[in-house]
């Protein structure tokens, strides 16, 4: 069992204690956030660490949870996304208040099959956007936990009604471009 001390404080929504995002990678995971907030309400933390120091995975998540008050107060709407990275091990923990969206069963198929791919591949960077965005999915019920490739399939779609709708949604202004194999959603304030 760690001290309280070995507990990370969480000061932004990205915290990335491994080394393995770019400044300009966790800015823009940092404004998706922050723009999903600030449309639901709901609050998404990723924290990345190098190693648990032998410390259980879900015992860490739930101190980090506990220390970092992650959500809303008296909504219980946070989640949080905990990457040990050399110990390959993650969790998404969510709140009470977002259970029903995210009940064990899915945040499981969201890192198995959307997440630990690309982390397979070393794209640490496009495994966490790809996972924040199927917890949103879910979080409006729309993520149904299918394999890897319908998976894909439904972040491209929601990739393309963002564009498609010409919207601010979450605070940002989306334009899709795609080629054979992907969609990117880039989107600018």
């Amino acid at each position: 069992q760690q001290d309280d001390a070995s507990i990370p404080a969480i000061r932004h929504r990205i915290t990335d204690g491994s080394g393995s995002l770019s400044s300009d990678e966790i800015r823009s995971l940092e404004e998706l956030l922050v723009n999903f907030e600030r449309e639901t309400s709901n609050q998404i933390v990723v924290l990345m660490v190098q190693s648990l120091e032998g410390m259980s995975l879900e015992d860490f998540t739930i101190r980090v949870c506990e220390k970092n008050k992650i959500g809303k107060k008296g909504r219980d709407n946070g989640v949080l996304l905990t990457i040990a990275k050399d110990d390959r091990k993650m969790r998404i923990e969510a709140g009470y208040g977002l259970e029903g969206a995210l009940p064990d069963a899915i945040c499981d198929q969201i890192i198995r099959k959307i997440i630990a791919p690309r982390f397979r591949q070393d794209n640490y960077y496009t495994g966490i956007k790809d996972g924040i965005e199927a917890i949103m999915l879910a979080r409006k019920g729309e993520f149904k936990g299918e394999s890897g490739a319908l998976a894909q399939e439904r972040i491209r779609r929601f990739h393309r009604e963002l564009a498609q709708t010409n919207s601010t949604s979450f605070g940002i202004k989306y334009f899709c471009i795609e080629n054979e194999s992907d969609v990117v959603a880039i989107g600018y304030g």
